[in-house]
């Protein structure tokens, strides 16, 4: 009995429930939350940790992820994530590598967060975190898992 596989649907939905949940979470909503303290510091969103990771005192990993890395992790776990789940010899290697750029968004957003937090000392990355990182991290690994998943084999 041969199997043939059809494309992977499921799969697919959840690679842009991802992709979208992390363009909202990049270009929306608020990373930390502001202060209402005499010298208030706004909502603090993506962008603002783009201008505060182009300190010199900023990591190396935190000024690449705020300025280009995080917008080519999603570019890739998309392109990926749709090549693994259409049925083709090179789909499984495709998931593995779909699923491991998923993880590594997670990895690289907690530790440029780090990177930053670091400068605040007593704080870790996600001390005061607000939807916009949560949000990150579960695009990240949805949008992953949705690679994983792979095309459907028909029987």
């Amino acid at each position: 009995m041969t199997t043939s596989r059809s494309m992977g649907t499921r799969g697919i939905a959840l690679v842009l429930i991802g992709a979208l949940a992390l363009l909202i979470s990049f270009t929306v909503l608020e990373w930390y939350p502001g202060s209402s303290q005499p010298s208030a510091v706004a909502h603090i969103r993506f962008a603002d940790l783009h201008q505060a990771s182009n300190f010199d005192l900023a990591p190396v990993l935190s000024g690449a992820y705020f300025g280009w890395l995080a917008w080519v992790l999603l570019l890739l776990v998309i392109a990926v994530g749709f090549a693994a789940n259409v049925p083709t010899q090179a789909s499984g290697v495709l998931r593995i590598l779909g699923a491991a750029i998923g993880l590594g968004g997670v990895v690289a957003t907690y530790y440029a967060l780090a990177g930053l937090s670091r400068r605040n000392e007593g704080d870790y990355p996600l001390h005061n975190a607000s939807a916009g990182i949560w949000l990150a991290l579960a695009g990240f690994l949805i949008a992953g898992l949705g690679a994983a998943l792979g095309p459907m084999r028909a029987r």
